[in-house]
């Protein structure tokens, strides 16, 4: 009999969004989302560029452990404008029998290490940009079968063109060297080797001002 007493508005009323509403939220989200897009797609595309070099990087630190741990002058190499880095060493090992040749099916000793950059990304001797059209064309040097086929690598890479080696030495020296690796975009980063140490180091993100 309480209850009889309570309005009977309340337990019909309920809130609710009206279309006008609906339309007005979703333009905003709409807007902050169009806004923040490109920061987005920026971010991304400097965070898979900075994952690629310092993988590059890493690859570098490892040839060197390679070479001293192994007591072999090792190489390190990449394809201008191309996607792909080799490592092997620089000298022919010999295995117990002598031969410089490995057995069909024998364990190879001392295998290539093969690395590829994420689609977009390319490697370069010089930062990217119209400046570097009038440079001097990047030398390029072949790597034979046999030498591939000694450390397990495809014959396929015969046919790549290389840049000029950088070799690690067994006591921990390397050759002074700078590549640099660049997306579509415009955005690169450059990667130094340090002689004296053979220590590899990264520098800051910039971007291709004249396009």
């Amino acid at each position: 009999m309480l209850r009889a007493d309570v309005p009977h508005w309340r337990s019909q009323w309920h809130p609710a969004f009206t279309i006008l509403e609906l339309v007005l939220a979703l333009a905003v989200i709409a807007t902050v989302i169009g806004l923040a897009w490109p920061y987005m797609l920026r971010f991304s595309g400097e965070q898979a560029l900075k994952e690629n070099v310092e993988a590059v990087r890493s690859r570098l630190a490892r040839t060197r452990l390679s070479s001293m741990g192994s007591g072999l002058a090792y190489q390190f190499r990449y394809e201008p404008y191309g996607r792909q880095c080799i490592v092997l060493p620089a000298e022919r090992p010999l295995d117990v029998s002598g031969s410089t040749t490995p057995a069909a099916g024998a364990v190879v000793q001392y295998p290539a290490q093969i690395l590829e950059l994420a689609e977009g990304m390319q490697f370069l001797s010089s930062p990217p940009g119209p400046a570097a059209l009038t440079q001097q064309a990047t030398a390029v040097e072949r790597l034979s079968e046999d030498w591939l086929t000694q450390f397990g690598a495809p014959t396929t890479l015969a046919q790549v063109g290389w840049a000029t080696a950088i070799r690690f030495q067994p006591d921990g020296t390397a050759d002074d060297a700078t590549l640099f690796i660049a997306d579509a975009d415009g955005r690169y980063q450059v990667i130094t080797v340090r002689g004296l140490t053979a220590t590899a180091s990264v520098g800051p993100m910039e971007r291709e001002r004249d396009r």
